[in-house]
């Protein structure tokens, strides 16, 4: 068993590669999947968000990959989110400062944004080594009420953090700070 960034660096999902080498996914959702086995690996509890969904926690069969229930599934929060229209972050690629190198980010636009007014923008990030703040996962924190306050805020993962693999992660060794500030610049 093993997680991975295979599909996206945006989403992590989990996999099960059998003694003949036939890899197969374990979580069925898109976004951000953390798994739990029980001690003897015949069922795992998945804890599954994205962007757009609230978490929500199922039970599985590992040997069949079936869903034998929802845990929890967070309607209700679900529902009271969406009555509150709350700023959401749209994902975007980018060349980095090499010109060369695609880098992920995403932006989060108050909602009643009018591309004719300009905005202040907040620039969040951390990039330390194989750090990672650009994912398909839910978070309602205070960025999102700095972006209804009429803040533009923008998040970038720049060269050296995780998700994209050893030479990505492994560029900055050596010289933190040079690559990443160039990159959010």
């Amino acid at each position: 068993y093993y997680s991975s960034y295979e599909e996206s660096p945006l989403e992590k999902h989990v996999y099960a590669v059998d003694a003949k080498g036939v890899k197969r996914k374990l979580t069925p959702k898109d976004g951000w999947n953390e798994v739990s086995f029980s001690s003897n690996f015949n069922y795992f509890i998945v804890n599954n968000s994205s962007n757009s969904r609230v978490p929500n926690t199922e039970l599985y069969s590992t040997a069949k990959g079936r869903l034998l229930r929802v845990l929890v599934d967070n309607s209700t929060l679900a529902a009271k989110v969406a009555e509150y229209n709350l700023p959401v972050k749209e994902f975007t690629t980018f060349k980095a400062a090499d010109g060369v190198t695609e880098l992920n980010g995403w932006i989060m636009k108050p909602t009643s944004f009018n591309a004719g007014v300009k905005y202040p923008v907040l620039i969040t990030q951390y990039s330390g080594p194989y750090s990672q703040s650009v994912q398909n996962k839910w978070s309602n924190d205070w960025l999102n009420y700095v972006a209804e306050q009429g803040v533009v805020v923008v998040c970038v993962d720049p060269r050296g953090t995780g998700g994209r693999g050893e030479a990505f992660g492994k560029c900055t060794y050596m010289q933190l700070g040079k690559y990443e500030s160039d990159d959010v610049i």
